[in-house]
């Protein structure tokens, strides 16, 4: 086993983590929140992107992912710092801070060793591996994405 695919496996694995984190955290918060707007719907949709698309690009193009996942874990890092400084009542910054420190740990580690493609050294069993692992998060995030879309285009009143 070649040592890059070790940090391949802690790269998808990580971004996969830290998605998934921050989705459950962002929309706790939105769920219980009277009214939220468009700014916060996109610190909704961010999560879902780090989580449905970094890992997968991860095991193809590890140097883009690394990018992708710092440039979408940042906003949470800010909001976790600002968090911190200002002492919110019942906030954590250290739930928006660590996986972000991870992420972006993780990220300068593999862009600094990491920047060849595991596909061409694989044989078809091993592409269709590669492809199973990257669409797997892929699809997940689309349905998110679609049930949030069709949640915002219903009419319908919240059901208790």
């Amino acid at each position: 086993m070649r040592p890059e695919y070790i940090l391949r496996g802690i790269q998808y694995l990580v971004y996969l983590f830290a998605g998934g984190l921050y989705f459950v955290g962002i929309a706790t918060i939105l769920g219980i929140a009277a009214g939220f707007g468009w700014s916060a719907l996109l610190l909704l949709i961010v999560p879902i992107v780090l989580f449905g698309s970094a890992p997968g690009l991860s095991l193809i193009r590890p140097r883009m992912a690394a990018v992708l996942a710092s440039i979408l874990v940042a906003p949470f890092f800010l909001i976790g710092i600002e968090n911190w400084i200002e002492g919110t009542p019942a906030s954590e910054p250290w739930v928006w801070i660590i996986p972000a420190n991870l992420v972006f740990l993780v990220s300068i580690l593999c862009t600094l060793w990491n920047n060849e493609s595991i596909w061409p050294y694989h044989s078809k069993l091993g592409k269709l591996m590669i492809i199973v692992l990257a669409a797997a998060p892929a699809i997940m995030a689309a349905f998110f994405v679609v049930r949030i879309a069709l949640w915002l285009a219903s009419f319908a009143p919240i059901e208790n």
